[in-house]
């Protein structure tokens, strides 16, 4: 995948030039002014594929859904266009994750009074001004990683349902069927991050970027990477020579059982890191921060788990 900070280019801009033509010319939007689609489905726009299909999962066929950014691409640097503007504010619902994770959803409804939105920061009850968490801090933050929260994945689920049975009372309880069914799928994967935690308690990990913290956290293990190394690759930034060195040692000196990589957020650094994992025999497992193409939400993060559980058993 490409790495996150080469993957502003001027192709975006060119899109949103020609969205912007296209919408002066008389183009129209995917959905209109919040209303149930020609088809009678609720049109429902999520920030990342995640979410579009946590709602999806909830809406069943009820919905029409669509999601602003799909497999390979990366919310934290995605320049909206105008035809995403024109299909978030036409939308009957948006969900999107906060947290300054996907911040051009907020900005493109800032104006739009009473649109119904879930926004996962705010149904996880997260601090979005909160300093990040470091493994040194020890303290609780608003990590935006959301969707690695089991729990708050059936939160949200079930606010989904809330929010579509408000819009369509006659399937109120077809949604709240669905959302039940969704997060009993959620509850089989909870049991397996039990499993590793009974297994693997105390056990250090580190990792490239805090995407899996809450996972990370919930299976018991311990992350000890720097914290001035998650910091700087989170924010797109070069990590100190400190702070590198410091996590070269944990693989190197296989302080750290696993290595956990994010190829979304790939750069010369996090390459090498990996690199000396893998010539320390230290197992490295790759998670990623959207959907991979032909997968839901489960299938995804169940086998994410099992990746991470068999890494622990080298």
């Amino acid at each position: 995948m490409t790495p996150r900070n080469t993957r502003q280019t001027g192709a975006v801009a060119a899109l949103a030039a020609a969205a912007l033509t296209l919408t002066a010319c008389g183009g129209t939007p995917a959905a209109s002014s919040g209303t149930p689609a020609a088809d009678g489905k609720l049109a429902v726009v999520a920030s990342t594929n995640v979410w579009a299909d946590v709602a999806r999962a909830v809406g069943g066929d009820a919905v029409s859904v669509k999601a602003v950014v799909g497999a390979t691409g990366d919310p934290h640097s995605y320049e909206s266009t105008a035809v995403d503007a024109a299909t978030v504010r036409g939308a009957a619902l948006v969900v999107f994750n906060g947290g300054h994770y996907d911040d051009f959803m907020p900005q493109i409804i800032k104006n739009e009074t009473g649109k119904p939105v879930v926004e996962a920061m705010k149904v996880a009850g997260q601090d979005e001004h909160a300093k990040p968490e470091t493994a040194e801090a020890g303290h609780e933050h608003a990590n935006e990683h959301l969707w690695y929260d089991l729990d708050v994945v059936e939160d949200v689920a079930k606010a989904i349902a809330a929010k579509l049975g408000e819009l369509k009372a006659d399937a109120k309880d077809r949604f709240t069927a669905n959302a039940q069914a969704f997060t009993a799928k959620i509850d089989a994967l909870e049991q397996k991050v039990d499993a590793i935690k009974a297994a693997h308690t105390g056990v250090k990990v580190t990792a490239t970027e805090p995407i899996a913290h809450y996972l990370l956290d919930e299976a018991g293990l311990a992350d000890v990477t720097p914290a001035q190394f998650s910091k700087a690759v989170e924010e797109e930034n070069d990590p100190p020579a400190v702070a590198i060195a410091e996590i070269q040692k944990l693989v190197t000196e296989r302080t750290a059982r696993v290595l956990v990589y994010n190829p979304q957020t790939e750069s010369p650094v996090t390459k090498q890191v990996k690199e000396n994992a893998v010539k320390a025999n230290v197992a490295v497992v790759e998670l990623t921060e959207t959907l991979p193409e032909g997968k839901d939400y489960t299938q995804w993060m169940g086998e994410q788990i099992d990746k991470l559980a068999a890494a622990l058993k080298k």
